[in-house]
């Protein structure tokens, strides 16, 4: 099986999420439960500038993200993520043929819908990371509540009345769209169901895709 790796840190525990993502999916999808069915999986979690200030060192974030890849190739990975909508603002120019954009592969799964939501941070939205007349953001203030639930999220402070702050966000807005797309994998932590609009989570996407993947040929 092919090797993956999961470039983690933005934020930890969100890198955390997707490695427990894609041992669920290979127990789900391909009967694997035995030490010896699961590839080689490798998480670096890797301690990135700040990205959520108004002015985030664009260039400094690029060459980490660089160097994150590096270490990884140097191992011998197949197939590289990252594991954070927003670092893909950041990305640099020139990436290894194997590496399987989040952003690129959630975008395949909007083209059925004519609105799109995108709950994410604000520097995500401020570059505009999921482009196309069929996207759409939240307004100001749900935007700030928005910032708010993901710092806090961060802290590890993913409590029930979080959870439902986000939901709440997503009922608000959902006359805006056809679907509700998490363009922070921090909200993936959630979990969140509506059975009022539907859900994208890029997590699952990019889970699904390298446990495809892995089990590809060489």
């Amino acid at each position: 099986m092919n090797s993956i790796g999961i470039i983690g840190g933005a934020g930890p525990i969100a890198g955390a999420h997707l490695f427990k993502k894609i041992i669920h999916t290979f127990q789900r999808e391909y009967a694997c439960f035995r030490d010896a069915d699961f590839p080689k999986i490798t998480l670096l979690s890797y301690p990135f500038d700040e990205m959520l200030d108004a002015r985030p060192d664009a260039d400094k974030i690029s060459l980490q993200i660089k160097s994150a890849i590096e270490n990884l190739l140097c191992i011998g990975t197949k197939y590289i993520t990252v594991a954070c909508n927003t670092l893909h603002n950041f990305l640099p120019d020139t990436l290894p043929s194997h590496f399987v954009n989040m952003a690129k592969e959630t975008l395949k799964k909007t083209k059925t819908y004519t609105r799109v939501l995108v709950l994410c941070t604000k520097t995500t939205k401020k570059y505009n990371l999921y482009k196309g007349a069929h996207f759409v953001y939240p307004d100001d203030a749900d935007q700030n509540r928005l910032d708010h639930l993901i710092l806090q999220t961060l802290k590890n402070e993913t409590t029930p009345s979080l959870k439902q702050e986000l939901l709440s966000i997503i009922e608000r807005q959902q006359d805006r769209a056809d679907v509700i797309l998490l363009g922070c994998t921090e909200l993936s932590l959630f979990e969140p169901k509506s059975h009022l609009i539907p859900i994208i989570d890029p997590i699952e996407i990019v889970a699904s895709k390298l446990c495809h993947l892995s089990f590809q040929n060489p």
